[in-house]
């Protein structure tokens, strides 16, 4: 029984794991974003002055 116990937290180790490194591929992702867009916003701004 106690074994069963044991693999089963494992898999929830990895589950919770996955989970984490799917958020922080998210959060670089979107960084990611915001920086092309405060390019995008430097470029409009050079362009008016």
């Amino acid at each position: 029984n106690n074994y069963f116990k044991i693999v089963w937290t494992q898999d929830n180790i990895v589950d919770e794991l996955v989970k984490i490194m799917e958020l922080l591929n998210i959060k670089k992702i979107i960084e990611e974003e915001i920086n092309k867009v405060r390019e995008k916003l430097l470029e409009i701004n050079g362009q008016e002055r």
